[in-house]
């Protein structure tokens, strides 16, 4: 860098020709087709084997119970997550057409808890459902967030159809540790080039939410 216009003398390299040849007609190198028949190899996971939540948490087990998710389970919510307790609410009256109620203090019933707990990563959440409830803990509102969306990721496909209410729902029992990786998990969206309906881009700000993606780069003009 001190001397960018002077050539360094490279030592003790050892140079290995790369052998090609035609391949059906066509000139493949044999890093090239050791590649190929890798992956020719790979043997699909079974969809039953695959976790619920995507993408992949951190720490992903089933426990082989469920809860029963219907139009009688209450929330009980941390005070700092009331906006995500509303949230989930409006998420859970979507699916059994009734709004379930939200309370601070620990109800007897089937309820799902948001539990504040300081020393979990800013994003990070543990989600744990059992027979009697389920409970989604993390220290800050950002981690409670994704740690619905994990839940809801949980739902199976029927569960969303507007078509019906869905009295009771399965959840598969499982517990689930995760934080991200990365801490920008950006889309792009340009609707000066490619242009977007409203309804649309809400639609893409829902999916980004529940793939966990939290910066939304949007080009206007």
């Amino acid at each position: 860098n001190k001397a960018p216009d002077k050539g360094i003398d490279i030592k003790n390299v050892t140079v290995t020709p790369v052998s090609i040849e035609p391949i059906d007609g066509k000139i493949i190198s044999d890093f090239a087709a050791a590649v190929y028949n890798q992956n020719e190899a790979m043997q699909k996971i079974a969809t039953a084997s695959l976790p619920k939540v995507f993408p992949s948490p951190v720490s992903y087990q089933e426990s082989g119970s469920s809860f029963l998710l219907n139009n009688m389970v209450q929330i009980n919510a941390d005070a700092a997550f009331d906006n995500e307790a509303q949230l989930m609410a409006d998420d859970v009256m979507q699916l059994t057409g009734k709004r379930p109620s939200i309370s601070t203090t620990p109800s007897t019933g089937a309820s799902i808890s948001l539990i504040k707990k300081e020393g979990i990563a800013t994003e990070g959440y543990l989600l744990t459902v059992k027979a009697n409830g389920v409970s989604i803990v993390a220290s800050s509102p950002e981690g409670i967030f994704y740690g619905i969306q994990s839940f809801k990721s949980l739902l199976p496909l029927a569960a969303w159809q507007l078509t019906k209410i869905v009295k009771t729902i399965t959840v598969p029992g499982v517990t689930i540790t995760d934080a991200p990786r990365f801490a920008y998990r950006g889309f792009m969206l340009d609707a000066a080039r490619n242009f977007q309906t409203k309804n649309e881009v809400l639609k893409l700000l829902d999916l980004m939410a529940l793939y966990k993606l939290n910066t939304f780069h949007f080009h206007l003009t």
